[in-house]
């Protein structure tokens, strides 16, 4: 009978979830932005939930809907959430604030692109159904009001005036999980060293506020005896032990991992005020079941994952041991077993991995638990008390001074390097590799788990046969960056756009897809010319990549010092794998022109050829059309100029005579590329158009066997139920 009732359980258990995931997605697909009220000019009355100061020029605030119009009617159903953009900077925004603007919006649409972050997704989860901008604001409809929204923007407004600028970034993101204000190099040396997970509100954070709540009944026990005439000490402990965790929680934004953690210790109380003990699967086991709940999606983020994963191996290996435990067993060996569970969902990221990881680690995590966040609470009592705001925030800013000097000086013994990706087979022979070693001493066998390793060794990038040619037109927004493989060669046309100081195309779609496939050198690095669209990921690549020249139409205007850097000039030609390529043009600079310096590149290979023309429009190309005439044909074009109506001339288009053209440009960017005279034109040459907007990232190669050009567009072939859906 008590079989049967369980798996009566687990039944409604997985009929419940079923049917809480399908009301989920369907909610949030209802609440999407219409698309008849894309980049129309709407009027919005809403509340601010988040403020996010993205640079000195530009705000990000996520507002809650509370109407939105058309001039004139209602829009329904309205997004629940919409993230706003305010460039005007005319405004001092707090969270809880109700204001009236007059905006323009769009669906979300992110990158698509192999590897490259799923933001689509993680705007859905967080049910927001439109973006946009600022375009006029009308008036604030109500102040702040004095919320947890509220406290946990001023909290740490508070501080910014009295500590240094990199030392109140980091304390955001320590305690309360917002990294917003983290500088690039910041968030890397955390990423080198490993301990990026500090950066994340969670067990650490929970357990320390639980623990307090939990000495401090004991603490005034000790002192007084009246209360317990009421409710047991242990009973009053748990309670006032659950609320200091859930009020850090709240105040921390509710985050994955602090979901998985407040509901173990939701759990683990509740058997205290029931007189029961949870096993610790039971524990992981309630959490993993809550978060699911909450959220359905939560699984789409890698840090659930990795939540789960290193929580799940360290309850099963160190959970109710018997004996006193060694210092080494309770302080490194945790660390090293972390290591070995999750470093293949690391390197699947793309990330590597140091073996001086868990050492820092081992130094950093009681750092943070028993001498950064105590001086957190001593700092913030000290203002409760009214002492002065640059005496009260001192213990906190000396504290993570130090951490952070650690961190900085750890990462700086370490040389981070690119890795290749691990997917699939590899992947998975991996991650049974490290719960096979993970095994108890003693199991028969354990030592197989080395064996699984020996095929990740194995492990080739993307092959090229010789002769033949790989391309990828990679979807980077209003912007350019192409890839083109040989069999032992790789070229980088154009870099894409740098958005912010921290964060560019290169960083966020071309290195991961160059991680996903496995070339990690490269052999040419072509910039176009010097505009930021196609050049403002330079940088980027040449601090990551291992690159053997640079050429440029606009060579000065890269800023790089090196003899690799060289100009590109017609009559340009090299061969590659019996893959030919040749310059036809470029290199001419003109003072206030940056396109007409193009560099025009042509390349062919067995049964396929394109051409990559840059930015040039009609007199550059009528220059092309007389000097190469029938030579300009080829099998793909790169529309010039992203389908600018001053590019693609008919006489141009007639020479090359493309099967594809291929434009490269935003998702309704402010230029309207594709141009529709353009689009009229390719249609009237019966050539197929394919669009990074629409089909995300576009891969090109010959296949022999079919004597056809065959294309992979990573939105038709990859296709999530929350992405932007088109009919190919």
């Amino acid at each position: 009978m008590r079989h049967q009732l369980i798996l009566c359980l687990i039944i409604l258990a997985g009929l419940f979830g079923i049917l809480r995931g399908y009301s989920f997605g369907y909610a949030g697909l209802a609440q999407q932005l219409p698309k008849s009220a894309e980049q129309k000019a709407l009027q919005l009355e809403g509340e601010i939930v988040e403020v996010r100061q993205r640079d000195h020029h530009r705000q990000q605030l996520l507002v809650k809907v509370r109407l939105l119009t058309t001039p004139q009617q209602k829009i329904t159903p309205a997004p629940e959430f919409i993230l706003l953009s305010d460039y005007q900077g005319s405004a001092d925004y707090q969270p809880t604030e109700i204001w009236h603007w007059i905006v323009k919006l769009k669906r979300p649409h992110g990158f698509a692109s192999p590897g490259a972050w799923d933001y689509e997704g993680y705007l859905f989860k967080k049910q927001v159904g439109a973006v946009g901008y600022i375009r006029q604001v009308q008036q604030q409809l109500e102040p702040a009001k004095h919320s947890v929204n509220w406290f946990r923007w001023f909290w740490p407004q508070s501080w910014r005036d009295y500590m240094p600028p990199d030392v109140h970034d980091v304390l955001s993101a320590l305690l309360l999980g917002d990294k917003q204000y983290l500088k690039a190099n910041t968030w890397q040396a955390f990423r080198t060293t490993g301990t990026a997970h500090l950066l994340v509100v969670s067990g650490l954070h929970i357990g320390l506020m639980a623990t307090l709540g939990w000495l401090l009944v004991h603490a005034v026990g000790r002192l007084v005896s009246w209360p317990w005439a009421f409710i047991s000490r242990p009973r009053c402990a748990a309670i006032v032990a659950l609320s200091f965790a859930c009020s850090y929680a709240l105040l921390a934004g509710f985050s994955l991992p602090t979901q998985r953690a407040l509901i173990m210790v939701t759990v683990a109380l509740s058997g205290v005020l029931a007189g029961v003990r949870f096993k610790p699967v039971t524990l992981w086991l309630s959490a993993l079941a809550g978060v699911i709940a909450w959220d359905p999606l939560a699984w789409i983020s890698s840090g659930f994952w990795f939540s789960f994963i290193a929580t799940g191996i360290l309850l099963w290996r160190f959970a109710n041991r018997p004996g006193k435990p060694s210092w080494m067993f309770k302080h490194i060996w945790p660390q090293c077993v972390v290591i070995l569970a999750v470093w293949p969902l690391l390197y699947s990221q793309g990330q590597s991995v140091s073996w001086l990881s868990p050492i820092i680690n081992m130094l950093a995590i009681p750092y943070l638990g028993f001498i950064l966040l105590p001086m957190a609470l001593l700092s913030s009592l000290l203002a409760l008390l009214s002492f002065p705001p640059e005496w009260a925030v001192m213990p906190v800013s000396i504290a993570t001074q130090g951490l952070l000097a650690g961190i900085h000086g750890s990462a700086s013994l370490i040389t981070p390097k690119l890795t290749m990706q691990l997917q699939g087979l590899p992947l998975f022979m991996a991650c049974v590799s490290g719960l096979w070693l993970l095994l108890p001493s003693g199991f028969p066998g354990r030592w197989l788990g080395w064996c699984w390793w020996l095929p990740i060794f194995w492990v080739q990038p993307a092959h090229i046969p010789n002769g033949r040619l790989h391309i990828a037109v990679l979807d980077v927004g209003q912007g350019l960056a192409v890839v083109i493989k040989t069999e032992r060669h790789l070229l980088i046309y154009d870099t894409g756009k740098a958005f912010s100081p921290s964060f560019s195309a290169a960083n966020a779609v071309l290195t991961p897809y160059l991680q996903h496939k496995g070339w990690l050198v490269v052999d040419t690095l072509l910039i176009s010319h010097g505009d930021q669209d196609h050049s403002g990921g330079v940088q980027d690549i040449l601090s990551q990549f291992s690159v053997a020249h640079i050429i440029s139409g606009t060579p000065e205007q890269l800023r790089i010092n090196s003899p690799k850097v060289t100009t590109c000039l017609p009559g340009q030609n090299w061969q590659w794998d019996n893959v030919k390529f040749r310059m036809l043009a470029g290199g001419d600079a003109h003072k206030n022109n940056n396109n007409k310096a193009s560099c025009v590149l042509h390349v062919s290979a067995e049964g396929l050829s394109v051409l990559l023309p840059g930015d040039i429009g009609y007199v550059e190309e009528q220059h092309l059309v007389e000097q190469y005439a029938s030579q300009l044909q080829a099998d793909v074009l790169i529309a010039p100029h992203h389908g600018s109506k001053y590019s693609s001339s008919m006489l141009f288009l007639k020479h090359i005579q493309p099967t594809f053209v291929v434009f490269s440009a935003g998702y309704l960017n402010p230029f309207k590329h594709p141009a529709p005279a353009v689009l009229k034109r390719i249609n009237l040459l019966s050539s197929k158009e394919l669009q990074t907007s629409r089909d995300g990232t576009i891969e090109i190669s010959y296949d022999p066997q079919s004597d056809l050009i065959s294309t992979s567009l990573y939105r038709r072939d990859v296709r999530h139920y929350w992405s932007e859906k088109v009919n190919w």
